[in-house]
């Protein structure tokens, strides 16, 4: 977005008197100049090394997740780890999503003590590391990150991570709920460890 300095533009229309005396087509038709001509300056764009030198000295990154800020008062983000040549997702878990990996395991350990398929397992393990790139529908975009790599089922599970998901009330209008939704209910139930009594379903479903 163009930026304009007030003062300066209305002093290259010859002052605030002369600006008074314009119509209306006239300021917009002035401006409009003004900002074209702004366009038509050269711009000096950061080097990658005068970025980097910034790093430290902001609280945040330019970016949206977990790892382009900082939320400990008056605190700087620090440089990232250099990832190896050939990153695994584990590489990933240890280096850039530390902020939810706690959690994530946490809410996967305990699908898996409560007997819970592999899939759910799987979806509470990756439910939110998205995070650390996105907070926003932060179930949407982790079923696309994630979507072409695991089962549809995964997939499913983790767009319903999103706040206000329709997973449960799907669940409580559907008398015989598909096995797609019963386990994305039971990975809703684990990935926020919300409450510890399993529902059952009377009737089996595809």
């Amino acid at each position: 977005m163009i930026q304009v300095d007030r003062r300066h533009f209305i002093a290259s229309l010859g002052g605030a008197a002369a600006v008074k005396l314009m119509s209306f087509e006239a300021k917009a038709e002035a401006l409009e100049a003004y900002m074209m001509a702004q366009l038509a300056q050269p711009k000096k764009f950061p080097k990658a090394a005068e970025i980097e030198a910034q790093i430290e000295t902001r609280n945040y990154r330019r970016g949206v997740g977990n790892l382009f800020l900082t939320t400990q008062p008056n605190g700087k983000v620090k440089k990232l780890e250099p990832m190896p040549a050939k990153p695994m997702f584990l590489d990933f878990f240890k280096l850039r999503m530390q902020q939810t990996s706690n959690h994530v395991l946490q809410s996967a350990n305990r699908a898996m003590k409560t007997g819970m398929t592999e899939e759910i397992i799987l979806a509470c393990l990756l439910h939110d590391t998205v995070h650390a790139l996105i907070k926003v529908d932060h179930g949407y975009w982790g079923a696309q990150l994630y979507g072409p790599y695991v089962p549809e089922k995964v997939a499913f599970a983790l767009n319903a991570c999103n706040p206000g998901s329709k997973v449960s009330g799907i669940w409580t209008r559907a008398q015989s709920p598909s096995r797609r939704i019963q386990d994305s209910f039971m990975a809703c139930l684990m990935f926020h460890n919300h409450g510890s009594t399993m529902p059952s379903f009377s009737s089996s479903t595809k």
